[in-house]
């Protein structure tokens, strides 16, 4: 709003300075006639006068509009992971806080699925860091195909990942889950060794936010490997 401000009186401003400069070079004074020379100098001045007009609107627009660019870019980092251009940790949380408040109002269905990948930690140790932001990369392209538009994946921090599924209930919501198996197990080798474990927390009335990611990590952690459990904090 300050930039269009700016714009605007930068106009009002430009006008003013035409007409004075049309009033001054051009109109003659009462009762003389307007000679041809001072209606060309006059004309000449008006154009040049124009031109700088035109010039200074048109960086003023470009500046407004670079301005604007730069927020918009900068509001869309301030919620977006860098590495998977998936929602980041601060937007997921929004988010489920807004679906939770609609759901507990209209009494709707809503269910969160918490995963990480299995030995992700094993992972980059033996292929590398880079390897590793690869895979974290493909999963979350992975994941965004087998979901709805309606539907919100975050990565919520380093291998985890956190699905919001609304309109969706514990049985549909555990759907969900193996539908994400099948597509890593189709989208991987077996030689590769990429498995997730994914838990589903299905909302209940009167239930926090906490609550209900509480209840998904926990799930999450009895779907691993017994031996990936015994080693988990």
């Amino acid at each position: 709003m300050r930039r269009v401000g700016q714009l605007v009186l930068s106009g009002v401003v430009i006008a003013i300075l035409l007409y004075a400069g049309w009033v001054i070079a051009v109109r003659p004074e009462a009762g003389q006639p307007l000679s041809t020379a001072r209606m060309m100098l006059g004309l000449v001045g008006l154009g040049s006068t124009l031109i700088i007009a035109l010039v200074v609107l048109v960086r003023q627009y470009l500046l407004l509009q670079e301005n604007l660019r730069l927020r918009t870019a900068l509001a869309h980092q301030a919620i977006t992971d860098a590495l998977t251009g998936l929602a980041n940790r601060r937007r997921c949380d929004e988010l489920l806080a807004l679906e939770l408040a609609r759901a507990e109002r209209y009494r709707r269905a809503l269910s969160v699925l918490r995963l990480d990948v299995d030995d992700f930690k094993h992972y980059n140790d033996r292929h590398g860091h880079v390897k590793g932001d690869m895979l974290l990369r493909i999963l979350a392209g992975l994941l965004r195909e087998q979901l709805r538009a309606s539907d919100t994946v975050a990565r919520y921090g380093g291998d985890e990942f956190v699905i919001l599924l609304p309109e969706t209930n514990a049985h549909r919501g555990a759907a969900v889950a193996d539908k994400l198996h099948a597509a890593v197990r189709a989208a991987f080798g077996p030689d590769d060794g990429i498995t997730l474990s994914i838990g589903c927390a299905a909302f209940e009335p009167g239930q926090s936010a906490d609550a209900l990611l509480a209840l998904a990590d926990q799930a999450m952690r009895l779907a691993k490997p017994a031996a990936a459990r015994q080693e988990t904090p």
